[in-house]
């Protein structure tokens, strides 16, 4: 009987626990038929394809191995009689005995190959290879998952045609739109130009090709002084009616101009001023098309490069026999199936089984293209009897940015016809205490109200109303029945403490911000070091763990911590540079490291205004001890250095925090000596541009406060969780997009354009409707205690996300502590 369940799950939910234990209730039904073919010497072929027909989703390899070892688990408990195993059992609709559970057990271990937990990504490249003789691609084919690899080389033949005739007219148009348009510049634009192109790419590579542009204007500001003029005739004619009613021309289209003539007037409108208006209207139209075309026309330079990077990544790929991962391949499956149900058979032969069941965990996050490219399959299965099992939550949604689509969620059910349909919504929080729990229910369900979130998020800059009516309907849409019951039997119950931080000097901010976290800090390692601070971006993290890690906290972040962030490791790179180039800029960062003299930076500098010379006597002198000019190699250099400043005692003692920076320099130094060049001023120049940033790889299950991104702490909880900045943004002021397949820079059109204007808007929205969401799963990975930090500075036009957090917070009267800033 087809089926279809789409459970809601908030955070603690168990949304990973409901999937597994459908996996094993999928198992269970599949047991005595399996049992029945065995008593007629049946193979284990029957086992394979059992297991092959249910696939459960994930959509990372770290999560898709999780998942099986909670389904081996849960049916170990089972096998053994335990009493987990006798309350998993007592959930299932049709009973798995001790003896099946076992039976299972060794099944899946004697075919591990056919236990469909995977990612999407590779579900869908196993049925690329199963198709490669329809789609024309090699049989061994092969996939680069790595496409900075490929963007780079694209970039690279692209930077040579700069060179040839064919080439300079392109690059004459990315470097007309780089620096032009765009207004960014450096010395070598080279760098941000293959970033920017690099940015856009990813959102461009699902069009075969971004549409050519060219106007039918030949000069806008004509056009301009021409709708000035008509305006101006029009505005005499009425007599200054249309001033006096303070109208925004920009902001309205003739016909509301019209109505206020029509109002002024009190009667006829005159037949003059009637003609004036249509010259009006005709020259209002002509400019809002040039205006558009402008926003097209301004980035063609960029849509020109586009074009040619994707056909010069196809050259590539069809050059080594490959194909670029992700969006490539999921085009090419939804294509073909799209095209051609037949082939669906072609699909169940690579799996040597027909597929029954499919289970999706996450399933918010899955983007519209990779549904759709299963979706043919998906249909076949529902229709002979199989089932769609869903599970996720929407207000988890913060992978928009990689083309999850969380309207699906919604979408799914109502777009498959099914015989049982199950829309469930799981009460109980399993991970917060008490008082977190309360927390989350009283701030999240107020934005549940349509009404108030709309002024709030006009508030934050959605300004065009149809834009803010939308997107308030869509928050209330995905906080809606988000309450929870607590089921944590926890001895504390859970505290939550809310700060307030107001400056619009982003400095100032971090020192009060860092001040109260060390105090957090110094406070909640008593109880427990299952302690994460989560940011919003990986600068905002290695900026923490600096601060925790000058204090001798034990720190890991999810990128670990880079060189820079070591004073020995500056201190050494700065002395090596001074005694090779003689830069006093070198020398005086060395001295201010103070891994050499303890100088503090007022006596520093007291001291190199008066003594210079004689700081760079001894500086050559320490060198001479330390043998440093007969060095033939960097790694040499650094190592005499080290002795001579006595540093391995230091690094054992006092230093001993920064003994693995130093460690991984060596590394990096030498390495470089045995790839690129035994250089001391080439390595220079190497960790100024790349290795200064090399990271410090420490592992991961280290005793230590973790910091890292929201992003990365989904599905993660810790006792305690600390928030230290809210003051999150719409990043792009101006974004690049693809609109109707064509490139558009969606800058200066909110006003004259009805159409980019709510483009543009509806973009900040949805950045800021992912801000929201990151809120609502930063606040919930707390298990016991949660410190939230409210912090504001200035935002210009740009779109926060802190209006909307900080009231939710005051209208469920909870305290807020307004730290000061003075």
């Amino acid at each position: 009987m087809s089926e279809l369940v789409r459970i809601t799950a908030s955070a603690g939910a168990g949304k990973t626990y409901k999937l597994s234990l459908r996996y094993i209730e999928l198992l269970a039904n599949y047991t005595q038929f399996l049992k029945d073919l065995l008593n007629h010497d049946a193979t284990n072929i029957h086992i394979q394809k059992a297991l092959r027909s249910i696939v459960a989703i994930t959509f990372t390899n770290k999560a898709a191995a999780e998942m099986k070892e909670r389904i081996l688990k849960f049916l170990k408990e089972i096998a053994f009689n335990t009493q987990q195993g006798r309350a998993l059992v007592s959930q299932l609709s049709k009973p798995l005995t001790p003896e099946e559970a076992a039976f299972w057990i060794d099944a899946i271990l004697e075919n591990y190959t056919s236990f469909q937990v995977r990612t999407i990504d590779s579900l869908l490249f196993s049925i690329l290879r199963g198709l490669s003789l329809e789609l024309d691609l090699a049989s061994e084919l092969e996939v680069v998952f790595d496409r900075d690899r490929l963007f780079s080389e694209a970039f690279d033949r692209l930077l040579h045609l700069v060179t040839l005739q064919e080439g300079q007219s392109l690059w004459q148009g990315i470097l007309k739109t780089y620096l032009e348009v765009e207004e960014r510049g450096g010395f070598y634009p080279e760098r941000g130009i293959k970033n920017r192109l690099r940015e856009i790419y990813q959102s461009a590579i699902a069009e075969k090709r971004v549409a050519s542009f060219t106007p039918s204007y030949t000069d806008i500001e004509t056009l301009r002084e021409k709708y000035k003029k008509a305006y101006q005739k029009l505005q005499e004619s009425t007599g200054k009616r249309i001033s006096e009613a303070k109208i925004d021309l920009e902001k309205q289209a003739p016909e509301r101009i019209l109505r206020t003539i029509q109002s002024r007037f009190k009667g006829e409108i005159p037949p003059y001023v009637v003609g004036l208006f249509n010259k009006f209207k005709e020259a209002w139209h002509q400019l809002k098309e040039a205006e558009i075309e402008h926003c097209y026309l301004r980035v063609s330079g960029y849509a020109e490069a586009l074009n040619k990077l994707k056909e010069l990544t196809n050259e590539i790929c069809t050059e080594q026999g490959v194909v670029a991962g992700g969006e490539d391949w999921t085009s090419k499956v939804k294509e073909k199936l799209s095209q051609d149900a037949e082939l669906i058979p072609f699909v169940y032969a690579v799996f040597a089984t027909c597929f029954r069941h499919f289970l999706f965990d996450e399933f918010q996050d899955t983007s519209r293209a990779q549904f759709e490219a299963l979706r043919p399959i998906i249909e076949d299965v529902v229709a002979s009897g199989g089932s769609l099992f869903v599970v996720g939550d929407v207000k988890q949604a913060i992978y928009g940015w990689r083309g999850g689509d969380s309207s699906l969620f919604f979408k799914v059910p109502a777009e498959f016809q099914t015989k049982t349909q199950k829309l469930q919504t799981l009460q109980y929080n399993y991970r917060s205490g008490r008082e977190l729990v309360d927390f989350f229910n009283k701030t999240f369900s107020l934005l549940e109200d349509k009404n108030r979130l709309k002024g709030l998020i006009s508030e934050c800059g959605i300004k065009i109303d149809k834009v803010a009516e939308k997107t308030s309907k869509e928050v209330a849409n995905t906080f809606k029945d988000c309450q929870q019951k607590p089921a944590v039997q926890n001895p504390f119950p859970g505290h939550v403490q809310v700060y307030y931080v107001e400056t619009y000097d982003r400095e100032k901010l971090k020192e009060v911000i860092r001040a109260e976290l060390i105090k957090i800090v110094e406070s909640e390692i008593h109880f427990s070091r299952n302690i994460a601070i989560l940011v919003r971006t990986n600068p905002d993290a290695e900026e923490v763990a600096r601060w925790l890690f000058q204090r001798g906290y034990p720190v890991v972040t999810e990128n670990s911590l880079r060189l820079k962030s070591s004073k020995v490791v500056t201190g050494l790179l700065n002395l090596l540079d001074y005694l090779y180039t003689g830069s006093e800029v070198s020398l005086y960062g060395f001295l201010s490291s103070g891994i050499w003299k303890e100088l503090h930076e007022e006596g520093l500098y007291t001291r190199w205004t008066i003594e210079k010379d004689k700081l760079k006597e001894e500086t050559k002198e320490l060198a001479q001890k330390a043998s440093f000019f007969s060095a033939r190699s960097p790694y040499q250099a650094l190592c005499t250095l080290i002795d001579a400043l006595n540093l391995e005692q230091k690094l054992e003692k006092e230093l001993s925090q920064h003994k693995p920076f130093v460690e991984r320099l060596l590394d990096v130094a030498h390495l470089f000596e045995v790839e690129e060049s035994p250089s001391i001023g080439k390595f220079l120049e190497y960790a100024r541009e790349e290795g200064f940033d090399s990271r410090v790889g420490l592992p991961d299950d280290v005793d230590a406060i973790q910091v890292i991104t929201i992003h990365k702490a989904k599905g993660l909880e810790f006792d305690t969780v600390i928030v230290p900045f809210t003051d999150w943004i719409q990043v792009e002021k101006s974004p690049i997009v693809l609109h109707q397949g064509k490139l558009v820079i969606l800058s200066g059109v909110t006003k004259i354009d009805e159409e980019l204007g709510p483009l543009r808007e509806g973009i900040f929205a949805e950045t800021l409707k992912e801000h929201i969401n990151l809120f609502y799963v930063a606040a919930t990975r707390a298990k016991q205690r949660l410190y939230l930090f409210l912090t504001k500075k200035k935002f210009g036009e740009f779109i926060p996300v802190l209006p909307v957090i900080k009231n939710i917070i005051e209208e469920a009267n909870y305290e807020i502590k307004k730290l000061n800033s003075n």
